[in-house]
């Protein structure tokens, strides 16, 4: 019989984990029906409800979650927040908004458990044009004032030639998926040695 990720999950961990154990980044899709995928989308996937995600937390051990805005969504958090509600204080959430949203947007995310932006430079490319130095800068003008950090999904290419603006950034970075690294290249990619340089830096996380 074929044993699913899920089926692992729920057997029980080899050691606990600690108390307040976090998923640092999980991602919501739909309902369909209510929330349904952005007409401007890179990829199609399945619904993905956070009552599944919290059974796994269940059988692992996991505590919180910081649920993080799928680019399948687009800039409509609707599905995010629904689901940070749900979670209360366990949760909090990293939102995805265009540079013109009103500061009551971001006031009222605050509030709900919102705690940062995602710059999505990979799947949401077109959505951020222009001068990426002056769209790190407005992202920090914007973020300051919230205690937010900038989370960045990017390319390795594209973090090189963010690595400076991001080295001297005025608020918390961190860096999505890793700077997306190719496996096959070794240690010694430039890319990879961007994230390393960056990490090694008090302000950023990856």
């Amino acid at each position: 019989m074929a044993v699913t990720p899920l089926d692992r999950a729920q057997r029980a961990p080899s050691q606990p984990l600690p108390r307040g154990a976090t998923d640092c980044h999980m991602h919501v899709l739909g309902p369909f029906g209510r929330y349904p995928l952005a007409a401007e989308r890179a990829y199609n996937a399945p619904e993905a409800p956070l009552e599944v995600h919290e059974r796994m937390k269940r059988a692992v051990g996991l505590e919180r979650t910081v649920l993080v805005q799928a680019s399948g969504h687009g800039f409509d958090n609707r599905a995010m927040l629904a689901a940070l509600g749900m979670l209360g204080p366990r949760g909090r959430a990293v939102a995805v908004l265009p540079p013109d949203s009103p500061k009551t947007d971001l006031q009222e995310m605050q509030l709900a458990g919102v705690r940062g932006v995602r710059l999505n430079l990979v799947t949401l490319a077109s959505r951020h044009p222009g001068d990426r130095g002056e769209i790190i800068a407005a992202c920090e003008r914007r973020l300051a004032p919230l205690g937010w950090h900038l989370q960045v999904f990017a390319h390795a290419a594209t973090l090189i030639e963010l690595e400076p603006l991001l080295a001297r950034c005025e608020v918390p970075v961190v860096i999505d998926h890793m700077g997306l690294p190719d496996a096959t290249a070794g240690t010694a990619q430039p890319g990879f040695q961007a994230v390393l340089r960056l990490a090694a830096l008090k302000h950023v996380f990856v």
